[in-house]
């Protein structure tokens, strides 16, 4: 892995990924997987997410939950999203309306827990091996969004990289 990912960007020196970024549902269900494979963190930017989604194509009434999905491929995405959201370290939010109205309704994530686990992380008491991505809102400031593959690649060059060796 590291001398492909040397021979595509760190100029023939072996690379490995510092973390995989996961960027919307379709990418980031292969960015779940990689980042377990290789044992690297994963943070997560989700867009327009598919339950969210789901909830007001059917609402609208013009079409059903099958005509939805056959269309839409919905719940796959929704399936990758929940994948992601086990996996992933911390997820970026664009706002708080996101975390609190899109982001509660999926199985993995429940807003009063998450808050609960924060507030003992912050006072250093145990969380009993449990977990919840971090829910953090501002992927404008987020550094890896700018780049316009939907899966990252962060990649720690090295010493002799960053020389010129």
């Amino acid at each position: 892995m590291s001398k492909v990912l040397g021979e595509q960007v760190g100029g023939g020196y072996p690379v490995w990924p510092v973390t995989i970024h996961g960027y919307y549902a379709d990418a980031s269900d292969l960015a779940a997987r990689q980042s377990g494979a290789l044992n690297v963190p994963m943070p997560f930017t989700g867009h327009s997410l598919g339950r969210d989604k789901l909830e007001q194509l059917w609402r609208q009434g013009r079409l059903t939950k099958d005509e939805i999905n056959a269309t839409y491929k919905i719940m796959r995405r929704i399936e990758g999203e929940e994948n992601t959201l086990d996996a992933s370290d911390i997820v970026i939010s664009s706002t708080r309306q996101e975390i609190d109205e899109q982001w509660r309704l999926y199985d993995g994530f429940d807003l009063v827990l998450e808050k609960r686990l924060r507030a003992r992380i912050r006072r250093n008491v145990s969380c009993y091996g449990r977990f919840m991505s971090r829910m953090v809102v501002g992927f404008q400031k987020y550094p890896l969004h700018i780049i316009k593959y939907y899966v990252h690649f962060v990649l720690f060059l090295g010493e002799s990289r960053k020389k010129g060796i």
